[in-house]
């Protein structure tokens, strides 16, 4: 595997798509979000953005600093669902974050489990760059996110990252409040139709 190919692809992802995330207050949405016909909301995790990478039967997460993991519970997770979809090669975006059950995760739990190799670091699967041949444009933003639910359908430690359809900013509202205010999550991300990607956090 070479591993310089996916830092290289880590470091692309992270200057060309996630630090150009729009900034949103939760009293901004009808103002600073765009209308659009649709937009993917997901959950924001607390945690350390990292590539899931596969090939030649070796799975690693590599994010764009260059650190490589190999040694994590959920590596081999993460190969048997690959297994299981017949997936040959794959680059994927997500989080690694620290499970707490019902309290809220924060990205130092997961710094002070990583050298632990704690049974309770997840990886919330929300991109994908590339699958076997396959590579993934940004704005087949729909097709990923129904490819990512349908490889990690089994998953546990590693799992698509939850998400809903809404039409609507009011719709926006609402998830905002049921997963920041009641569930304590970090924020949420919302991807419009358009291709404008918005975080919005409290």
């Amino acid at each position: 595997m070479n591993f310089k190919r996916f830092i290289d692809q880590a470091l692309d992802y992270k200057n060309s798509v996630a630090s150009k995330y729009l900034p949103v207050d939760h009293g901004e949405i009808l103002s600073k979000i765009r209308e659009a016909d649709h937009y993917l909301l997901s959950v924001k995790y607390d945690g350390h953005f990292y590539l899931l990478c596969y090939e030649n039967g070796k799975v690693v997460f590599i994010n764009s600093g260059g650190n490589v993991i190999e040694d994590l519970p959920l590596i081999d997770d993460a190969k048997t669902l690959f297994e299981e979809s017949e997936i040959k090669k794959a680059c994927i975006a997500g989080e690694l974050y620290f499970n707490k059950g019902n309290e809220r995760s924060r990205v130092f739990d997961l710094t002070a489990n990583l050298d632990e190799k704690s049974p309770d670091i997840f990886f919330a699967a929300f991109d994908i760059l590339s699958i076997d041949e396959k590579k993934y444009q940004r704005d087949e933003l729909f097709n990923k996110h129904t490819k990512l639910d349908k490889i990690f359908s089994k998953g546990s430690r590693i799992h698509s990252i939850e998400s809903k359809t809404v039409s609507s900013r009011k719709e926006i509202e609402d998830y905002y409040k049921q997963v920041v205010i009641t569930d304590k999550h970090e924020g949420v991300i919302v991807k419009s139709a358009e291709g404008m990607i918005y975080k919005i956090k409290p």
